[in-house]
């Protein structure tokens, strides 16, 4: 297609007057693929080298690794349908050569204007400033992902609605119908199928995110997202909690806390784990998924012989109160060895979970967070 009056269509969808100056490349398919892998590889790595390192840290042990044959096979599965890509290093537009099958032929001509104007979206990003930050922390880092992938989908979203001629508003109220009703839980089994849940975070939440700050304020709201985005996944997931200034977080317990899932990497292990213990009770899958929505925080820590992970909550109702342990029940259950000890209880928002040691120990610590100031009961 004509490329550079899509771009114009992006930069008219965002209010701007052009993108800035980028260059464009076609490579055949394997050259297109390694570059593509090559430009993107050290991010997922870092990534999953992060999740990883919060796994062994909450197990207490080493045995949860990503496989090189499963890190190949999944980027074997992200490079065959990929079109498109926007290096912001070089400026430089990667383009397939040959259209992939899937996305070949007049049916699916709206699907490759999305993808280009997805990627333009990006250029568009590059010359705003906005792009190559270097995240502290695993959640941090799928945050910003979630509002840059979230902020391109949007500008191809809009794209597509202009073209079919309708109303910015009406197009956000459609595109966030689709993603409220397109929450099937990620398939798979293993560390090998949450790193890849995990990965996909931030295109699965990033353009409901940016979609629902439009719809509170406008594209400026967009841009202040841009400019200074939110720092936690569960922020993600409470657009206008964000825009309010409202940042829930546990404080940090007596002993430092070694690590945090976030609500990114805890909706997967939900998720996961859930649909591997509750396969015949889709309800409690649904159940469980409500109330991820009330996420606010948590951490784990290492305390002698035992893990202690506190995880926070805002606003459930009753109800589904009673689906956080089955979820929290979940992951302990398909994550650690049946002959680890796991204690469990609530306290007002909270849920904590203690891992390891025997049944005195793990009690201590309920003990000690119960009443904090008093010290715990001499046997």
């Amino acid at each position: 297609g004509d490329l550079p009056e899509l771009a114009r269509e992006v930069a008219a969808v965002r209010h701007v007057t052009g993108l800035r100056a980028f260059s464009t490349v076609a490579l055949p398919d394997d050259a297109f693929a390694a570059t593509y892998l090559e430009s993107t590889r050290s991010q997922r790595e870092r990534l999953s080298r992060e999740l990883e390192r919060n796994m062994v840290t909450f197990l207490g042990g080493a045995r949860f690794t990503i496989s090189p044959e499963a890190r190949r096979g999944a980027e074997e599965t992200v490079t065959s349908a990929t079109l498109a890509f926007y290096d912001p290093v070089e400026h430089r537009l990667y383009l397939r050569e040959v259209i992939p099958p899937e996305l070949a032929g007049p049916d699916n001509e709206d699907e490759r204007v999305w993808t280009l104007a997805h990627e333009l979206g990006h250029v568009l990003q590059d010359g705003w400033g906005v792009l190559g930050r270097e995240p502290e922390t695993l959640d941090e880092a799928l945050a910003y992902k979630a509002v840059i992938e979230g902020d391109a989908s949007f500008t191809a979203t809009l794209v597509l609605g202009a073209r079919q001629g309708r109303p910015v508003g009406q197009t956000v109220a459609r595109a966030l119908i689709r993603h409220h009703s397109a929450d099937d839980p990620p398939v798979g089994d293993g560390l090998e199928a949450i790193n890849e849940s995990v990965l996909q975070f931030p295109y699965e939440k990033g353009e409901r995110f940016i979609l629902e700050l439009h719809r509170a304020g406008g594209l400026e709201a967009v841009q202040r997202a841009l400019t200074k985005p939110p720092l936690r996944t569960a922020q993600i997931f409470d657009a206008a909690g964000w825009l309010a200034g409202r940042d829930l977080r546990l404080a940090e317990p007596d002993v430092p806390a070694r690590g945090s899932f976030g609500a990114a990497l805890l909706g997967s292990l939900v998720e996961l784990c859930a649909q591997k213990s509750m396969r015949e009770k889709p309800t409690a899958r649904m159940g469980l998924r409500y109330a991820l929505a009330h996420y606010v925080d948590d951490h784990f820590y290492v305390e002698g012989p035992v893990v202690v992970w506190r995880s926070s909550w805002s606003g459930l109702d009753p109800k589904e109160f009673d689906w956080v342990p089955f979820g929290l029940g979940a992951v302990t259950g398909c994550l650690v060895d049946a002959s680890v000890g796991v204690s469990g209880w609530r306290m007002g928002d909270d849920f904590f979970t203690v891992l390891g040691g025997d049944a005195e120990q793990r009690q201590a610590v309920r003990w000690r967070e119960a009443a904090p100031e008093r010290p715990a009961p001499v046997p």
